[in-house]
C-alpha cells in the first residue's frame, strides 16, 4: 500500500498550490516590466480634461494606464514620434531591473532549497545517462503533468509494466478515488521541472525512467509484494541501477493472517526486503525506499522493505528546523543496524522524501558513474548534517549537495563509512558555550543508547550558554545548534 493517502495528497497539493499563485503573481510582474521598458508619462496641456486627453493618446495608439490629478498627466504604453498639441512634455518610465531577474534561474522545491541543491543545477547535472527505476502506484495524469511532459516528449519513459494487469500497456489510466496518481507525484519530485512556472521539484530533470506498477489503491494482499520483487528483476533485465520505491508494507492487509508485527521489521522476514537486499548486495543497485509514515501512531517503526539493511532508507523533516516530522516513521531498536539512514523535508508523508534523495543519487551518479552503489550510498550518509551522531529517527540527517559535489569532484571513490563524533561526559548537567549573536534554534535528541531516540526536543535562546539536562534513562544526548552537529553528551 501506498504509504500516503487523499489527505497527505490534499496538503502537498495545497504547499504547491502556495507556490503556484506566487509565479502567477511574479509572470505579471514580468509581464509589466517588459511593458514599462516604453511606458512614458504624458504631461497634458491645461484645459484639456481628463476625457479629451485621453481620446487623443488613444487615438495615437497610445494605451492610457493611469491619470494623475495632480501633475495633469497621463502614464500610458507606447512613445511619440512627434510633438502633438494637447501633450505639453512626456517623461519615460525607467523599466524595473529586479522583476525581470527574478527568472533567470529557476525556483527549487522546498527539499532541494535544504539541500543546498543549487550548486548541481549549476553544474548542470541532471542525472543524464542514469536509469531510474520508480516502483509505486499508478502513474495517472503524467503525461499532462507539466513537470514531467519533457521527459515524456523526449521518449525518456523507456518502459512501463504493470505488474497487477499485465495486458494493460496504458502508463498514465487509473482512477484517484484508488490513489493512482501517487507514482506521479513521486515522479515529478525525483525529476520534475515545469518550465513554464520555472519551478523544479526533482534533481534527475534528464534521466530516464522505467516506471512499474505493483500497487492496488482498493486492496491490501501481500501479492503486491510479490509484484514488487517481480518488478525489482525486470528492472535488473534492463540494467536499472537506481530505484525508488515509496511504498511500504505492515498491518491492514484484507486477510489479517497476513498482517506483519513490528518485531518482523528485521531485515530478513520479509520476502520483498530480502529481494531488495539481493539487489543491493548481488546486482550493485541502489534502491531508495521510503521509511513510512507510522511515527505518530501505534505501529511506530518502519516497514518492509524499508527494514532491509542495504537500501537507503529515507525519513522526513520539516522545512525550518530539521526535526523529525511527526508522522515519520522511526527504525527499531533492535537491529544491529540503522534505520532510517537519512532524510529530508517532506510536508506530507515519506513518500515524497524518497524521490528527492533518488534525484540526488541520479546527480552523483551521472558525475561519478564509476562509484559503486554501496559507496554512492555511503558517500550520501556521510554529508548529512548527523553523520556524526546518527540516530533512528533522522538517520545521519540532511545531506549536504555543496559537500557532497566537493567530496565527488576530489575523485575520491573509496568512501569511508561516516565516523562517530567522540561523546563528553557529563553528571546530570553540560554546560555549552554558543557562538555568534541572535537567536539559536537548538534540537536535542535524548537516547537510550547511541542511536536509539526516548524524545526530541526543540526551544531557541538568544544566549551564548546552553545548558543540557539529562532526560530520564536516557544515556546520551546530541546537540544540534541552527542545523549544526555540536557536541554528544554521554551521561554518567
Amino acid at each position: 500500500m501506498s504509504d500516503s493517502k487523499i489527505a497527505h495528497r490534499k496538503h502537498f497539493r495545497s504547499r504547491y498550490g502556495l507556490l503556484k499563485v506566487s509565479f502567477i503573481c511574479l509572470l505579471s510582474l514580468q509581464f509589466l516590466s517588459a511593458r514599462a521598458q516604453d511606458k512614458y508619462w504624458y504631461f497634458i496641456s491645461e484645459g484639456i480634461s481628463k476625457t479629451e486627453s485621453q481620446k487623443i493618446l488613444e487615438s495615437l495608439q497610445l494605451e492610457p494606464v493611469t491619470w494623475s490629478k495632480w501633475f495633469h498627466a497621463w502614464s500610458a504604453h507606447g512613445s511619440l514620434d512627434n510633438e502633438i498639441d494637447g501633450v505639453d512634455s512626456c517623461r519615460k518610465v525607467t523599466p524595473l531591473k529586479l522583476q525581470r531577474t527574478l527568472f533567470e534561474e529557476p525556483t527549487l522545491g522546498f527539499a532541494l532549497e535544504q539541500m543546498d541543491a543549487k550548486i548541481l543545477t549549476n553544474e548542470g547535472l541532471t542525472g543524464k545517462g542514469v536509469k531510474i527505476g520508480i516502483i509505486d502506484g499508478g502513474f495517472l495524469g503524467a503525461e499532462q503533468t507539466a513537470s514531467l511532459a519533457p521527459i515524456i516528449a523526449d521518449g525518456r519513459l523507456v518502459a512501463f509494466r504493470n505488474f497487477l494487469q499485465p495486458s494493460d500497456t496504458d502508463p498514465f489510466g487509473g482512477f484517484r478515488s484508488l490513489d493512482d496518481q501517487h507514482g506521479t507525484e513521486v515522479w515529478e519530485l525525483t525529476g520534475g521541472y515545469n518550465a513554464q512556472k520555472r519551478i523544479q521539484f526533482g534533481l534527475a530533470t534528464g534521466a530516464d525512467y522505467y516506471l512499474a506498477r505493483t500497487d492496488h489503491g482498493a486492496r491490501e494482499q501481500r501479492q503486491e509484494e510479490d509484484f514488487l520483487i517481480a518488478a525489482l528483476e525486470w528492472m535488473d533485465s534492463l540494467e536499472v541501477k537506481l530505484v525508488n520505491i515509496s511504498l511500504g508494507y505492515n498491518t491492514d492487509y484484507d486477510n489479517p493472517a497476513e498482517n506483519y508485527t513490528p518485531a518482523m521489521m528485521d531485515g530478513k522476514t520479509a520476502l520483498a526486503s530480502l529481494a531488495c537486499q539481493r539487489a543491493t548486495e548481488e546486482k550493485g543497485m541502489l534502491i531508495v525506499v521510503a521509511a513510512g509514515n507510522d511515527g505518530d501512531n501505534s505501529w511506530k517503526v518502519i516497514d518492509v522493505p524499508a527494514d532491509a539493511p542495504g537500501v537507503l532508507t529515507v525519513g522526513s523533516t520539516d522545512l525550518k528546523f530539521w526535526r523529525k516530522m511527526p508522522f515519520s516513521s522511526t527504525g527499531t531498536d533492535f537491529t544491529p543496524f540503522l534505520k532510517p539512514e537519512i532524510s529530508c523535508f517532506a510536508s506530507s508523508g515519506t513518500s515524497f522524501s524518497a524521490p528527492v534523495i533518488t534525484g540526488l543519487a541520479a546527480c552523483l551518479w551521472e558525475k561519478s558513474p564509476a562509484l559503486s552503489n554501496t559507496d554512492l550510498k555511503a558517500l550520501i550518509l556521510q554529508s548529512g548534517h548527523l553523520a556524526g551522531a546518527p540516530n533512528n529517527y533522522m538517520g545521519h540527517g540532511v545531506p549536504s549537495a555543496k559537500w557532497l559535489l566537493f567530496r565527488i569532484t576530489q575523485d575520491l571513490v573509496e568512501i569511508p563509512e561516516p565516523a562517530a563524533i567522540a561523546p563528553q561526559s557529563a553528571n546530570k548537567k553540560k554546560s555549552i558555550t554558543l557562538e555568534g549573536e541572535g537567536k539559536k534554534n537548538v534540537v536535542l535528541f535524548h537516547k537510550k543508547d547511541r542511536f536509539s531516540v526516548i524524545k526530541q526536543e526543540f526551544f531557541s535562546t538568544e544566549t551564548n550558554s546552553l545548558q543540557v539536562k539529562q532526560l530520564e534513562n536516557a544515556k546520551f544526548t546530541t546537540v544540534i545548534v541552527d542545523h549544526e552537529l555540536v557536541m554528544e553528551v554521554e551521561w554518567e
